[in-house]
């Protein structure tokens, strides 16, 4: 034993001497408080303390001076100091002292080359915090947190004595220090470190799903995730390397259709295939789509590791593979495809028809969803009828080149089709809404294998109603019905609230919709489709499910829906009506995320004695939605036509719910009413990638002018439903990032939000808070109320990493120099990161930038002015953000002949453009993180998000 081993075992012995004494002296209920009385007793930061006082069930996360939480394991796991991760009660001595020689792993694993997304227990953090060194063989000076990501992907060395796999993670067990271990990077040997096979092992400890965000050189991004406890997803036996057999299911089932829409990102963690809610859907939801998987996928046939696949499931892959199996020996009639694609997923140009097919094949898929989602499709209608698209060529190559590997007879193949998709041509050639999209999928159709699909799935919602915008959902289902004769049709509904334009559907209508296909049943195979079976609100899944079920004819329609729903009551029949009357397009709404709350709001006080004649005993929030959709009354005020409480003339005036609410025919307001956006269709409809909302606000009450304040148009309980989590316990943040703050921050730039129209002003701060969101974003895949609702989780960049472990962010020059000792890394919710971006920051808002860049964290309203200077200022040749966003900047022919056009993805460009627009065409996952944000921003501020919203084909300045 040499002296550094002697010293090490001493240390370790003295730090576990103190942790017993801190185990015993703090509080004894697992919690904060104990947490931070361990944290602060033991001394040592940047570690995981398992509470051996409470037997191993959580830890104390002790990650900075004065920085500390408490995190607690699932029931039946225990937390593994060794490894830092809950793990199998098997494999934990609870009161084992931490050691330089960690005791071996009971059994070897097949490491994943990243792990799937668990049940977390905060958010991402700003970013890797560094671990003491190992004690040898590392080539880097930079170290990853025990179980963290290493080796020559990103020149991180693991601390204590680990191994870095050959697939870059952290651990001591076989799989980690044995065959392929990466030397240079960490403690390596042939036998690993794992002697005697037992249970099953688990997950190597792994960073928090969000991809980890490298720092640009003119701007920082958001920052990267420091690891979190990871619940182990492990499988009762070891993946299978064989084949499935050739999917022998290639028709549809016999009978109506009830296709759901499986969100992966909401499933919860299972033990079994049994046992995950997959495999528990009733026999009338006979085609489950499962979504998402990546057109440009990657993945190793006969691995079931779901990494790069796009899905997002819990569990490991082997479970899911048994849950599909288990789903289909259940329910003979069912069929299961795999959707490829979605809102966010749409580097179709990157298609790799092998890889998606390996995956049906490998966890036992019928076949695929073509969900082809483009993002600039800019189609144009002809004179006197037809269409072209820029993406025309696109959407027959790929499906031709998918049909072919996925031969027709052998797999199913459906598509999921625009609402206007079919519209611009014939009958259709004026049909309403117009769009950028009218006529997107008619190529694509018309073509030999937009012929051999097998089904088609009409997402009619996400376009209004003939109120709002003159959609009509039976016009849709005819304009498909023409081109696609032959095929199975489903028209779709999704859960209110919609993505956008505001129509909440209710169960009448749904009825209504299942009738007329079935009617038409003639011209072809028919049914519903649902978007999305985990989506909450009103009417909820199981309603809708049953009561289409029931207008087929099909048998068990009451057997229940393996997921959560809204508690929706039984709303009074409402007379169904073609298009549905639903709020303006500028009332927010937006989908659920995985794991949301439910839309239907929490029961109010009963309303005063001068709110009389409520037919109903259920009373919604003040501003909640209410009336004959959901069989909910307002507690004060009136329920206008669109189902929403208020006391504007809109609301009280023409088709207020006098059985829900007061009505009067003068209102509560002189303002005009809210009247629907005339813009065209220019959101993707669902089914999408995860965009979460809570539940819907009121309807703006609302001018076509210019509000006077962003306070006018951003509202204290908005402010709070956008930055659901930004007083997290887990976020750095809590409790500093105030209304109060923005609202004095915003009204110091004139012109901010202010400058132009309503729309356009709403467009703009949802476009800036969705940047501020990426940029601050304690997000996961799988976090509650999904991975856009923790905007504003973060106040400064490495919160958990020491200062002199941070770079200096500086590029000295005469007229911007560095102070000694000071270091300008990214601080605000813009992350102001360089010396030359706090300097004229400082000037410009009356701050020392060059000597004191702290005073950014120490000051929340000076924290959101340096955001909001950043987003008004132009840097030639940058142009502002604001000037983007307001239409008062327009592009040149070299801006032009590169990309750059005006739309969210220019500020993206301005921002941080150096590593996020490639120009090849290729959409970063970053920007797609800003991209989600401002779809569910946008939702909820009631507007369209516009045209160009990534920066993937223009070149950066």
């Amino acid at each position: 034993m040499n002296r550094i081993t002697v010293f090490t075992v001493l240390f370790s012995l003295a730090c576990f001497t103190s942790l017993v004494a801190a185990q015993g002296a703090c509080p004894s209920a697992p919690g904060a408080e104990r947490a931070a009385c361990i944290c602060k007793t033991v001394g040592t930061a940047y570690k995981y303390y398992a509470d051996t006082g409470n037997g191993c069930s959580g830890a104390s996360w002790c990650y900075g001076p004065g920085q500390s939480t408490y995190v607690t394991c699932q029931a039946g796991l225990l937390f593994n100091e060794k490894i830092q991760a809950c793990d199998w009660a098997s494999n934990v001595i609870c009161t084992a002292p931490p050691s330089s020689s960690p005791t071996p792993s009971p059994s070897p694993i097949t490491p994943q080359p990243s792990p799937g997304p668990s049940p977390s227990p905060s958010p991402s953090t700003a970013s890797p915090s560094p671990s003491p060194a190992p004690s040898g063989g590392c080539t880097s000076s930079s170290y990853t947190q025990p179980g963290g990501a290493c080796g020559s992907a990103n020149g991180l060395c693991c601390p204590s004595s680990s191994c870095c796999s050959k697939y870059g993670y952290c651990g001591i067990s076989d799989a980690h220090c044995g065959s392929g271990c990466q030397a240079g990077y960490g403690s390596c040997n042939s036998s690993g470190g794992s002697s005697t096979p037992s249970g099953p092992s688990p997950v190597p400890a792994s960073p928090s799903p969000v991809p980890a965000s490298p720092s640009p050189t003119p701007k920082s991004p958001s920052s990267s995730p420091s690891p979190t406890p990871v619940t182990p997803s492990p499988s009762p036996a070891p993946p299978s390397s064989s084949p499935q057999p050739p999917n022998t299911r290639a028709s549809l089932p016999v009978g109506p259709l009830v296709v759901g829409y499986y969100q992966t990102w909401s499933a919860g963690w299972a033990s079994t295939g049994a046992n995950l809610d997959l495999a528990r859907i009733p026999s009338y939801v006979n085609v489950v789509i499962v979504s998402f998987a990546k057109p440009d996928c990657s993945y190793t046939k006969g691995s079931f590791q779901l990494t790069g696949t796009g899905l997002d499931f819990s569990s490991d892959g082997t479970i899911v593979r048994d849950a599909i199996t288990a789903l289909k020996t259940a329910n003979p009639n069912t069929r299961v495809l795999l959707a490829v694609g979605g809102a966010t997923y749409y580097n179709f140009a990157g298609t790799r028809p092998q890889c998606i097919k390996d995956i049906i094949d490998d966890f036992g898929f019928d076949g695929m969803d073509f969900d082809w989602e483009p993002v600039n499709s800019n189609c144009v209608v002809k004179p006197g009828g037809g269409v072209s698209c820029a993406t025309d060529a696109e959407g027959v190559s790929v499906l031709a080149a998918l049909r072919a590997a996925l031969p027709k007879g052998q797999y199913l193949m459906s598509t999921a089709s625009w609402h206007v998709g079919m519209y611009g041509e014939g009958a259709f050639v004026s049909s309403k809404p117009a769009s950028a999209y009218t006529g997107v999928n008619l190529a694509m159709a018309k073509s030999a294998a937009g012929q051999s699909l097998d089904l088609v799935n009409i997402m009619a919602y996400d376009a209004g109603n003939t109120a709002s915008t003159g959609f009509d959902w039976s016009e849709s289902y005819r304009a498909h019905r023409a081109i696609w004769q032959s095929q199975a049709i489903a028209v779709g509904v999704e859960i209110p609230p919609e993505a956008w334009g505001g129509n909440v559907i209710t169960l009448p209508q749904v009825v209504e919709r299942a009738n007329y296909v079935k009617s038409s049943s003639t011209s072809g195979p028919y049914g519903i489709m649902l978007w999305s079976l985990h989506k909450t609100g009103c009417p909820n899944a199981q309603q809708i499910t049953s009561a289409v079920c029931s207008t087929f004819g099909m048998a068990g329609c009451s057997t229940p829906l393996p997921f959560t729903q809204s508690a929706c009551g039984n709303p009074p029949p409402a007379a169904p009506s073609p298009s549905p009357a639903s709020p303006p397009a500028n009332s927010p709404a937006s989908p659920s995320p995985a794991n949301p709350p439910p839309t239907t709001a929490s029961p109010s006080p009963p309303p005063p004695p001068g709110n009389t004649g409520c037919s109903s005993g259920s009373y919604a929030q003040p501003g909640g939605a209410c009336g004959s959709a959901n069989g909910l009354c307002c507690p004060s005020g009136c329920c206008s036509k669109y189902g929403y409480c208020g006391i504007s003339d809109a609301h009280c005036g023409s088709g207020c719910q006098a059985g829900y609410g007061s009505c009067s025919s003068s209102g509560g307001s002189s303002n005009p009413a809210p009247s629907p956006s005339p813009s065209p269709v220019s959101n993707p409809p669902s089914p999408a990638a995860p965009s979460p909302s809570p539940a819907n606000p009121p309807p703006s009450p609302g001018n076509n002018t210019s509000s006077g304040t962003v306070a006018d148009v951003i509202s204290s309980s908005l402010f709070d439903q956008i930055f659901l989590h930004r007083n997290d316990p887990a976020c750095s943040s809590n409790g500093f990032y105030t209304y109060s703050a923005f609202v004095a921050a915003a009204a110091a730039f004139p012109g901010f939000g202010t400058a132009a129209d309503a729309a356009t002003n709403k467009r703009e701060l949802a476009a800036f808070l969705a940047q501020i969101s990426h940029e601050t974003t304690g997000g996961w895949a799988t976090a509650p109320d999904g991975p856009y609702s923790w905007g504003l989780c973060w106040i400064q960049e490495g919160m958990k990493t020491p200062a002199d472990h941070m770079a200096p962010y500086c590029a000295e020059s005469a007229e911007y120099p560095c102070a000694p000792g000071k270091k300008y890394f990214g601080r605000g919710p813009m992350q102001l990161s360089w010396n030359y971006n706090y300097i004229p920051a400082g000037q410009a808002l009356g701050f020392d930038g060059l000597n004191n860049p702290d005073a950014v964290t120490q000051d929340a309203v000076l924290a959101f002015k340096t955001a909001i200077w950043f987003w008004m200022t132009p840097r030639d040749p940058k142009p502002s953000c604001h000037a983007v966003m307001t239409g008062s900047w327009t592009p040149n022919p070299a801006d032009m002949a590169v990309g750059r056009l005006p739309g969210f993805g220019l500020t993206t460009n301005i921002i941080n453009g150096g590593l996020e627009c490639s120009g090849t065409g290729t959409v970063q996952g970053q920007e797609l993180d800003r991209i989600g944000y401002f779809k569910r921003y946008a939702a909820l501020f009631g507007v369209d998000t516009g045209s160009n919203l990534d920066c993937s084909r223009q070149q950066h300045y």
